[in-house]
């Protein structure tokens, strides 16, 4: 009887052993934030080079909700056209993946709101942010004044 109870809590025993050495699988992330310092030395071609020009915060890009949200600040920037991430590794050009609203950027020399993208198109960036770029156009400078990459 009493090694019939030993061999019982010792079996109780392994059963809780097993389960408190269990891995918890935590969900992989979702979304990824860059932060953006948006130069004129960095733009190609002939970006804002003269002055102070910037663009500084950050983009956060949500894999579930497919969604590019933005936080940015602009300094030394007049009559702002366009903001975009475009596709292009550093040092080159590319299309545009993602349009910002710069209505704000004009009326309070910030931006901020969050901008539904194609799953795709959220997938890519999140997948190889070096690849994307973010940049401000002005009427001065329509090909773009300022750049960061992601």
């Amino acid at each position: 009887m009493i090694a019939r109870k030993i061999l019982t809590a010792g079996a109780v025993l392994s059963v809780l052993s097993m389960g408190a050495t269990t891995a918890v699988v935590s969900a992989a992330p979702t979304s990824k934030t860059f932060a953006i310092n948006a130069g004129g030395a960095n733009e190609m071609g002939k970006g804002d080079v003269m002055s102070s020009a910037t663009a500084k915060g950050t983009i956060t890009v949500n894999i579930a909700k497919h969604d590019v949200c933005y936080e940015i600040r602009t300094s030394y920037l007049k009559d702002i056209t366009m903001a975009h991430i475009h596709l292009g590794k550093k040092g080159v050009e590319g299309n545009v993946v993602v349009t910002l609203n710069v209505k704000d950027f004009n009326l309070k020399a910030r931006g901020h709101a969050c901008v539904t993208v194609p799953a795709a198109v959220a997938k890519q960036i999140f997948a190889n942010p070096t690849g994307y770029y973010f940049n401000v156009h002005t009427k001065k400078y329509p090909n773009g004044a300022v750049r960061a990459q992601l």
